[in-house]
C-alpha cells in the first residue's frame, strides 16, 4: 500500500475536518448541555484511522519510520496523542468533560 503524495495530503485534510468536526460535536458542552459521546468517540476513532493509513502509507513509500521530518513527527504526535485521548475517555468516564479542551 503505497500512498501518493496527493493522497496523503487529501488524507490528513480530512482527519483535520474529523478534528473540527468534534470542536463543533463538543460545543454544546459549554452551554451545560451534555455533548454526544457516541458522536465524539466515532469522530476520533475515524481520526485514529484515517492518520494511521496516512503514517503507515507514508511509512511504506518513505521505507523509514515516522521520524525523519518535523511533519512526520507531528503526525505521528496527533495520532498517539488523540489513540490515547481515546483510550482515556473510554475507561474513564469523568475525562469526557474535557474532549473539547483535548481537540
Amino acid at each position: 500500500m503505497h500512498l501518493s503524495l496527493a493522497l496523503e495530503h487529501q488524507l490528513v485534510a480530512f482527519g483535520v475536518v474529523l478534528l473540527a468536526l468534534t470542536i463543533l460535536v463538543q460545543l454544546p458542552s459549554l452551554m451545560g448541555r451534555s455533548a454526544s459521546f457516541a458522536a465524539t468517540s466515532g469522530l476520533l476513532t475515524g481520526v485514529v484511522i484515517v492518520f494511521g493509513v496516512t503514517i503507515t502509507g507514508r511509512w511504506l513509500r518513505e521505507s523509514q519510520g515516522p521520524f525523519l521530518t518535523l511533519y512526520d513527527v507531528l503526525l505521528s504526535n496527533v495520532f498517539s496523542l488523540t489513540l490515547l485521548f481515546l483510550i482515556i475517555i473510554w475507561r474513564v468516564p469523568a475525562t469526557r468533560v474535557a474532549s473539547l479542551l483535548a481537540c
